[in-house]
């Protein structure tokens, strides 16, 4: 189990998203532990809720012509 900090850090989805996911239900098998006021996340999770990397947009395509110029 890992806290919503792991969790954020290991998904690239910030903290108060992941809370906010957690209070409302949609994280499957997220608990919160009073004792120690935090929730506890499945590992299994993060697979499912990381994001890709972020890559650079690609340019225009060879060939593709521009719209007209705006004035």
């Amino acid at each position: 189990m890992l806290t919503a900090k792991q969790f954020s850090e290991q998904t690239g989805v910030s903290y108060p998203l992941i809370i906010r996911w957690a209070k409302a239900g949609e994280l499957k098998g997220a608990i919160y532990d009073p004792s120690v006021r935090a929730w506890r996340i499945p590992e299994k999770l993060v697979a499912f809720y990381k994001k890709p990397e972020n890559k650079p947009k690609r340019g225009w395509k060879p060939g593709r012509k521009r719209g007209p110029a705006s004035e």
